[in-house]
């Protein structure tokens, strides 16, 4: 998939057996997202989308916590530690604002062929710059693993993260260079080595 919240869900869904889960496509390149089919069960026209039963749920981050809360994954999101959970939840917010610029305005004008907002993308440079920062500050603490909010396991916040950051890798769109954020590119092969099906998606 080219959505890369629908990747995010995917992965948990893959890496967590007790998911049980069937996907649809919904071709964006036909606009199929504003169908009226579509529409019915996302409003929005976004994705993705949850349906089991009569309950929809829309939005990439909450479908990650009710997945992971519904099937008791606490590695994923943690529920009895709220101080470990509300660090999750923090990256998961900084995701929105700061990493979703890498497909805001980097892949997406990279895909429609589109010049991007030159002031836009070299902010995506403080945003990585940043969570350079607070690897490093983790990689100084032997305590602390290169995840972003755990120990020694990736957590849904990862997804959200790793899903931004590895498009922009040579194999990928080639659209950053993260060769002066030593921290982050070890970041991004922990998680793809931690999330077997990353690969997939």
């Amino acid at each position: 998939p080219i959505s890369q919240p629908v990747r995010s869900v995917l992965m948990l869904c893959k890496e967590v057996s007790s998911i049980d889960h069937s996907f649809e496509l919904v071709d964006v390149m036909t606009n199929a997202q504003k169908s009226p089919e579509y529409l019915a069960i996302n409003p929005q026209g976004v994705f993705p989308t949850l349906v089991q039963g009569d309950f929809k749920l829309g939005e990439g981050g909450a479908i990650l916590q009710y997945l992971a809360s519904s099937n008791g994954q606490e590695l994923w999101y943690p529920s009895k530690d709220l101080q470990k959970r509300a660090l999750v939840d923090y990256w998961m917010h900084w995701h929105h604002t700061q990493s979703r610029r890498s497909t805001r305005y980097h892949f997406f004008p990279f895909f429609v062929g589109a010049p991007g907002n030159v002031e836009e993308q070299a902010k995506l440079q403080d945003v990585i710059a940043f969570l350079d920062q607070h690897l490093a500050a983790n990689s100084k603490d032997d305590s602390k693993s290169t995840f972003l909010a755990s120990e020694g396991h990736p957590t849904i916040a990862d997804l959200l993260v790793i899903a931004e950051l590895d498009q922009l890798l040579p194999e990928a769109g080639d659209l950053f260079d993260f060769s002066s954020y030593p921290h982050v590119a070890t970041y991004i092969a922990a998680v793809r080595s931690a999330v077997p099906s990353h690969a997939e998606e």
